[in-house]
This record gives C-alpha cells, structure tokens and sequence, in this order.
C-alpha cells in the first residue's frame, strides 16, 4: 500500500484553509495546516512532501518563507495560493524558486491535479540510475545530488532540473523552447529568468561548462 503524502498548508484565511484542508484529506493526503510562518521550525519539514503557500500572510510574508524553504530545502516541491496575480509577483516567486503559481479564486480540483502533477514530478522514482561527471564535479542523477571533492553543492531545484536535462542530453544542443517547458510545464515565464538560472549554475560548474547559442538554447560539453 502507498504511504499518504503530506502536505503543508501555510494559509491565513480561516474559511479557505478548513476546505482545503478537509478537501485535501478526503483525497487521502496528510495536511499540516499554519496560519502563518512563525512555528514552522516546529515541524519536521523533511517529512513533507509538497507546501501550499499564501503570500498575504501575517508576521512573515509568504515570499519570504519561500525564501527560506528553498534556501534549506531546495528539493521541496512549493505551489504559491494567492490573490496575487501580477506578472511581477509571478517572476519573483519563480526566480525565489516557486514550482507552481496559482491564483485565486480556484477550483479545487485545479489545485488537486497541480498536486499529483508536481508530486509525480519530484518523485525520486521517476529518475533513471546514472552519475555524470564534469571535472571534478559529480552530478548523481538517481539522488538528485551533486558533489564536488566529497563534499555536496547545494542548488535549487530549478537549478536542479534544467542541469539534469542538459546531463540527460550532454553534448547536444537542447532549446530555450524545450527546457522552459520540461522545467516550468505550462507556466509561462520570460527568458530572463532561465539566463538567471543558467548563470547560478555556472557559479558552481567548471567554466565554460555550458555553451551558450545565442536566440537558440544551451549545450553542456
């Protein structure tokens, strides 16, 4: 039998969190409900699974807390529940690394099927056994890790995700079209924000590691 996933619901409004809440666990899911951001320390978020995050929250703002959830937990899969539906707000939740944005007022059932999408996604099960070597840098595709020396490199799981896809197609010269796509599925995001990507990853790659076709996409030598 499949063990329940459980999810962290961090949502201020009192009507909305009690039906997601009791929407969610009717699906067979584990919800951890807060109304704001200040015991999340009180939880073991390595047993969660998947965080549902409002952004007008009180005493901590939500982009904040993604902050701090990516920055420890880079591979914590974060949908954004918000009121908030400016392009400026979408871009910098994507750029703090946010998974998924969705705006309210929504169905129910949309916010279930992003849910199974995303979990499905960060399943450790959907990645193929297979290191990859760059130098002296070990990208450990099963685990999701990177090593350099023995000693882990943490990364954002964007980060994460477009270097898997250029180790999976090394060599090759892989369009802006299709990462954007395979990284951010339907979400539309601007080009701006993959090169902000590509540059962190630099950061931590042997130089001149990624190749850049300029109007075209990128190539890992």
């Amino acid at each position: 039998m499949q063990s329940k996933k459980t999810l962290l619901l961090i949502e201020d409004d009192e009507y909305l969190g009690l039906a997601v809440k009791k929407y969610l666990e009717s699906k067979h899911y584990i919800v951890k409900w807060f109304k704001d951001g200040r015991n999340i320390d009180k939880i073991n978020l390595k047993d969660i699974n998947l965080v549902i995050l409002d952004l007008m929250l009180p005493y901590v703002s939500g982009e904040k807390i993604l902050s701090i959830l990516k920055d420890s937990f880079y591979d914590l899969p974060i949908i954004i529940l918000t009121a908030k539906n400016e392009i400026s707000s979408k871009k910098e939740c994507f750029d703090k690394g946010a998974d998924d944005y969705l705006t309210k007022p929504f169905e129910i059932l949309e916010l279930e099927l992003r849910i199974k999408s995303l979990l499905k996604r960060f399943s450790k099960s959907q990645v193929q056994g297979k290191k990859v070597w760059i130098d002296d840098i070990c990208v450990d595709l099963e685990s999701g890790q990177i090593f350099k020396q023995n000693k882990e490199i943490k990364i954002s799981k964007k980060c994460w995700e477009i270097l898997k896809i250029l180790c999976l197609k090394r060599g090759e010269l892989v369009s802006k079209e299709e990462i954007m796509k395979l990284v951010w599925d339907n979400v539309i995001v601007g080009e701006d924000t993959l090169r902000t990507y590509i540059k962190n990853l630099r950061k931590i790659l042997p130089s001149n590691s990624i190749e850049t076709y300029k109007g075209r996409g990128y190539k890992l030598k």
